[in-house]
């Protein structure tokens, strides 16, 4: 696409009026408006369009924040750029999106492939329910479809959460509830991901 521009990792995004992309400033203003207007707790809004940034502004209790007006240290509870912020469950969508990714470009046949397929090299039949999780599928893992209990009914440390080595702990320590694959059985769960993460970092060597 003519004008597309994605820059490297070490270069800055180049920033043009949302007219020169085919949007409109005046609509753009009246979302912020809607925002502020509806108290809606929003931490920031991006717009990205053919490679082009165009709006890139930060929220406090939903009202636009002036960073400029900051420059020792933001109000607490506020983001900008450079400040990292919680991801919680999007890091779901957008491993799904890495695993599409990965399978565009090679790195993965097809869903259909195993867990053991990618962590033979750690397995151990003493694994809890060792041998139906090797059969668990990438498809069943994007669905959480996989038959892994929900972390709020195991025994997690740090209130849910997973140490460090969470691959290890989904392969060893977190049982089944049901069959992978079985009809009508969806358990939310933190362990897909984390799998889905390991495969990728295994497929490409890159961590995600």
């Amino acid at each position: 696409m003519k004008n597309k521009f994605w820059p490297p990792n070490s270069s800055e995004w180049t920033e043009v009026a949302p007219e020169e992309q085919g949007l409109d400033s005046k609509k753009i203003a009246a979302m912020f408006e809607f925002i502020e207007k509806q108290s809606y707790d929003i931490h920031s809004v991006i717009v990205v369009r053919n490679g082009y940034l165009l709006v890139e502004e930060y929220l406090l209790n939903s009202e636009l924040l002036d960073i400029k007006e900051y420059s020792d240290q933001l109000p607490p509870k506020s983001y900008s750029g450079p400040i990292f912020h919680d991801q919680a469950s999007t890091t779901k969508s957008l491993m799904s999106i890495l695993i599409g990714i990965a399978l565009q470009e090679g790195f993965l046949d097809n869903l259909s492939q195993t867990l053991y397929e990618f962590f033979a090299d750690i397995w151990e039949p003493s694994f809890v329910d060792s041998e139906l999780k090797k059969n668990i599928t990438i498809e069943q893992l994007l669905t959480m479809n996989s038959g892994l209990i929900g972390e709020w009914e195991s025994n997690y440390p740090h209130g849910g959460y997973p140490p460090v080595d969470c691959i290890k702990l989904a392969l060893d320590d977190v049982p089944l509830g049901n069959t992978p694959g079985e009809a009508g059985k969806w358990v939310y769960s933190n362990d897909g991901p984390n799998l889905l993460s390991g495969i990728i970092t295994n497929v490409t060597g890159k961590s995600t």
